[in-house]
């Protein structure tokens, strides 16, 4: 513990060091994760994720369903993008169900639903499960894993709940943390979603009508606990929050609530930025407000927006926004430097546990 305490200790201070030397484009290209087509390095598209990587023009790939075929496909495709760069982000979502991207159908385990496991479950028997869910998410060569696990069972809401363990915050902490400490502990960074709570569906456009306060207790606890290295951000709207923007676009969520309420520190995830929740506002404006609220890696499922690739995009508005004032240098250097310290953080851990 000790020598991987002061080897962050070190990181941090490479990495601040390198905040004077290196570019914006440099770190506009961390801030970016996007998703493509393809299951194979020979697939074009693949190839092009593994250039992108190498070329530092991204920080990361967001697999989902149409990518995994089997646990041997997913490990050498994963594989193929470790080899460009043993840093790398890969992220992905398994929370269990039928429905999930790593399918029993695929060759992987069936794990069950937050629902299930909340209702038929002990805390003993949640911790077996996640723990054979995570190894197979690591042997897979995920890193960082969307958990939907903190929305707390309302029994007047009409939408799937199917994500929720109970309706009693301590339930639901004590079950996330379960997952969280089995993820953690196979060196994969637990993404918790979907701040501020109350969605129960990522289909839900406005989540401010039966909203508590009490949603924000696991994420404060957990917070508190200091095991939270990522939270996601909802693409839904929070009206007493944010009359304008939705949760993912809005400074006050992002900042005032999830910085300085909760004290959070570490990495701060959109929703997909191609997501229809985020239809009413044209592609360009939904990254620059991302970025203007404080999020820090923008989440894209597709490689294309506006005939152009995203990774190209983002740059062009992000550098324009940089050249017109409207976001200062100092905005970027504080996403680099968490995704960074983040970043090293799992290397570092890969590291230990080799040695």
């Amino acid at each position: 513990m000790k020598k991987l305490f002061l080897l962050l200790i070190f990181s941090s201070f490479l990495i601040s060091q390198d905040n004077q030397r290196v570019t914006p484009e440099d770190m506009i290209a961390q801030m970016i994760v996007v998703g493509f087509d393809g299951t194979k390095e020979e697939d074009k598209w693949v190839a092009q994720m593994g250039k992108d990587i190498k070329r530092g023009k991204i920080s990361g790939v967001y697999i989902c369903e149409k990518n995994i075929q089997s646990p041997s496909q997913i490990k050498k495709m994963s594989d193929f993008f470790y080899a460009q760069d043993k840093n790398v982000f890969i992220v992905s979502k398994q929370v269990g169900g039928k429905d999930s991207f790593f399918a029993p159908s695929k060759g992987f385990s069936e794990f069950p639903l937050a629902s299930e496991v909340g209702a038929t479950l002990s805390i003993s028997e949640a911790d077996d499960v996640y723990r054979k869910l995570s190894k197979e998410l690591s042997s897979s060569g995920i890193n960082l894993n969307i958990t939907s696990v903190l929305d707390l069972y309302k029994k007047e809401s009409t939408t799937a709940l199917k994500d929720t363990y109970s309706s009693e915050e301590e339930i639901v902490l004590a079950y996330s943390k379960v997952f969280i400490d089995a993820l953690r502990a196979n060196n994969i960074v637990p993404v918790l979603a979907y701040f501020p709570g109350g969605s129960e569906s990522d289909t839900i456009k406005e989540i401010s009508k039966n909203w508590k306060f009490k949603e924000l207790k696991p994420y404060y606890d957990l917070v508190s606990y200091g095991i939270v290295d990522a939270v996601m951000v909802s693409g839904a709207y929070h009206k007493k929050f944010d009359s304008l923007y939705p949760c993912t676009l809005s400074s006050y969520v992002l900042e005032k609530l999830l910085r300085e309420k909760l004290s959070f520190g570490g990495v701060i995830v959109t929703q997909d930025l191609q997501s229809s929740q985020l239809s009413s506002f044209d592609f360009r404006k939904r990254v620059l407000k991302a970025v203007e609220a404080g999020a820090d890696l923008l989440l894209f499922s597709t490689y294309f927006a506006e005939g152009q690739s995203v990774p190209f995009v983002v740059q062009s508005v992000i550098q324009e926004a940089l050249s017109k004032g409207i976001i200062k240098r100092e905005r970027l250097e504080q996403s680099y430097t968490k995704i960074m310290a983040l970043k090293n953080k799992i290397s570092s851990k890969r590291v230990n546990d080799v040695n």
